[in-house]
């Protein structure tokens, strides 16, 4: 049996700024303004906050004529406390430093269990696209 989730269940996978800034090498404030000029499609969610659909994401990057690099890194913690993920995340960081690895994703669970969480979900479906 596949746990993995598929990118076509997820059709509306709504990305947080930084994950989307950090997908398309460009600051946050930039996505905004991106947003506000209709460059990229973006939802505000109840609370007013941005979220940009993947799949305008993805479309951004295929229609960009800059080439990605060459070697890349995504990466992902799971902890039940906080200093425990940024200790992860820090040690992951220096280890895609060292590699010479532009790092693309930074995601985490605050949690424990075997549940699958929100941020290796969002890994799967982003390394699936």
């Amino acid at each position: 049996m596949d746990w993995r989730p598929r990118l076509e269940e997820h059709p509306a996978l709504l990305l947080k700024p930084p994950e989307a800034a950090r997908l398309l090498g460009v600051t946050q404030r930039c996505l905004r303004r991106w947003a506000q000029e209709g460059r990229i499609r973006a939802v505000r969610t109840a609370g007013g906050h941005y979220r940009y659909p993947l799949d305008s994401v993805l479309q951004i990057i295929s229609s960009s004529p800059q080439p990605s690099p060459e070697r890349t890194a995504a990466l992902y913690a799971r902890a039940a406390c906080r200093r425990e993920i940024e200790r992860q995340l820090g040690v992951l960081r220096k280890a895609a430093d060292a590699m010479g690895c532009a790092v693309l994703y930074e995601g985490y669970d605050l949690q424990g269990g075997d549940r699958i969480g929100e941020g290796l979900q969002r890994l799967i479906l982003l390394t699936a696209a």
